[in-house]
């Protein structure tokens, strides 16, 4: 085996060897981040990453801290700043991704490890808060305004109602007048066919008054007499003329 895979050790010349177990039976396979690794590969890369100077070094916990404010206050800020949900998911994924772009290269070339997963979580589930806090502030104006809606709709409807109410009662209150008028009416002219029936009547009574000493002053012989009756016929004559004048005017009242 020696002489026929290492060529009697001539394989091994001007090479660094590392001695050790390279099976899981031994218990010598690990799980690393890059997969599973056997002792001596680990080893290998610890010497390799000795040599050239490649550890991976973690940022200093002041700067930790304020990769972690940073998010919080990036995140905050963008849902300040952006008022529309769609603009706000573009600019969380932009910061999201910015990050991303800067960890990795100092990662890669400068083996500078930096919290990743924690700010973007936190950047991610700010966004979906702000979401939420949209969501559930257009579901509460989404309720206020159709409150608002039925309440003016109530209000409309009470409108409407005491509208038909008044224009009912207007309508019963116009036929209780019309109703009343005619009545006044019917009343006046009674009136008015009384009064003229009256000083019709009041007419004919001088009239017949008047016609009566007419009558009678042909039986007087006695001129004194004559001339009283011929003076009482006339002052009655007059009076129905007065009468006359009086009853036929168009306001009776006057």
């Amino acid at each position: 085996y020696w002489s026929r895979n290492y060529d009697s050790g001539a394989a091994f010349d001007g090479a660094l060897v590392v001695i050790g177990a390279a099976g899981n039976c031994q218990h010598d396979e690990h799980l690393t981040p890059f997969g599973v690794l056997a002792g001596p590969e680990i080893q290998l890369n610890v010497m390799n990453a000795t040599l050239h100077g490649e550890f991976i070094r973690p940022v200093s916990s002041w700067i930790d801290a304020m990769i972690w404010v940073l998010a919080v206050v990036a995140g905050a800020g963008s849902g300040i700043a952006c008022p529309s949900p769609k603009l706000r998911i573009v600019v969380l994924s932009v910061l999201a991704a910015g990050w991303a772009a800067i960890q990795v290269p100092l990662f890669n070339r400068a083996g500078l490890f930096a919290p990743i997963a924690g700010p973007l979580f936190v950047l991610g589930a700010i966004g979906v808060m702000s979401l939420a806090y949209d969501l559930i502030r257009s579901t509460a104006e989404q309720i206020r305004l159709r409150f608002a809606l039925s309440e003016r709709k109530r209000a409309q409807e009470a409108l409407e109602s005491a509208n038909a109410e008044l224009e009912r009662r207007v309508a019963e209150r116009t036929s209780e007048l019309t109703r009343a008028n005619a009545t006044l009416s019917a009343l006046l002219d009674e009136k008015t066919v009384l009064l003229k029936e009256i000083h019709h009547r009041v007419k004919n009574n001088l009239q017949i008054i008047s016609s009566l000493l007419n009558l009678q002053s042909g039986y007087i012989e006695d001129p004194v007499a004559l001339i009283f009756f011929t003076e009482s016929r006339n002052r009655v004559r007059l009076m129905a003329l007065i009468h006359e004048k009086l009853y036929q005017s168009e306001d009776l009242a006057k």
